[in-house]
């Protein structure tokens, strides 16, 4: 599709997963820093996503030239090697930043609000 729909497709899908990413990484970054130190730890993000602004262009620059099925096969390796460090870092999220849900089995019965210990 290289057209207006196309472009407008396009369009749609990188905005809504800039909007999920916007409100996700810096919950996940504050709910992970030791108190404190939440103001660095912000500044660290906002700085590899800064650094990243800068350098995919410039690593797009100089794989272009070797054509461009060998610059969206390295756009496609990066994208999923993100998505299986997203994959491996979940559970050690989840655990740090849910601690009372870890080990804790809810019981099945409704209205029942007591926690089993898991066992």
């Amino acid at each position: 599709m290289h057209d207006a729909l196309g472009l407008a497709l396009t369009v749609a899908v990188w905005t809504a997963g800039e909007i999920l990413v916007a409100g996700t990484v810096p919950t996940i970054v504050a709910a992970l820093a030791p108190r404190g130190l939440q103001g660095t730890y912000a500044g660290v993000s906002g700085m590899s996503w800064s650094a990243g602004a800068v350098l995919a262009p410039v690593a797009g620059t100089a794989l272009l030239p070797l054509g461009a099925e060998v610059l969206w096969a390295g756009i496609g390796l990066l994208g999923a090697a993100s998505a299986l460090g997203a994959l491996l870092v979940a559970g050690p999220v989840r655990r740090r930043t849910c601690p009372g849900e870890r080990g804790v089995r809810r019981s099945a019965r409704p209205g029942a609000e007591a926690s089993i210990p898991a066992g």
